[in-house]
């Protein structure tokens, strides 16, 4: 209901099939579903928690009316302390703990970001490098 989806028939669902809802309502759906699995996997008795990522809910020409809908649900609904990563077009009123707006096309890091990007990742690699060289050789 908050996506704006008509009713659906669960008797013949199946859990490991994603939803084959036609038009705009297709990309609403299959948020609602991953959504499902997220919540489950993140509850109380999930075993893991990974970051959301949610590229582009405006396929298919979500109009006026979902569009924010979407913003909306994605902003407020989806579990608690998940890191959520969200590509959008444009602005929205939804209120969201960090925005990056990308200014150059197909480049989110920066050529003058580099060194101190790297200097943040390389002991994570390092280190997953020694742990995977450590357990070949075992």
């Amino acid at each position: 209901m908050k996506l704006n989806l008509p009713p659906v028939e669960t008797k013949n669902l199946r859990l490991t099939s994603r939803p084959n809802l036609s038009g705009s309502g297709g990309p609403r759906s299959i948020l609602a579903y991953y959504t499902a699995i997220w919540a489950t996997t993140s509850g109380k008795y999930g075993s893991f928690i990974v970051p959301l990522v949610i590229d582009s809910p405006q396929q298919l020409g979500q109009d006026e009316k979902n569009l924010p809908k979407m913003i909306e649900y994605v902003a407020k609904f989806l579990p608690e302390n998940s890191q959520v990563i969200l590509g959008i077009e444009g602005s929205t009123e939804e209120k969201f703990d960090h925005i990056i707006e990308l200014t150059s096309a197909y480049k989110l890091l920066q050529e003058d970001q580099y060194e101190q990007v790297n200097g943040i990742i390389q002991p994570f690699l390092d280190q997953m490098y020694a742990r995977i060289f450590s357990e070949d050789s075992e």
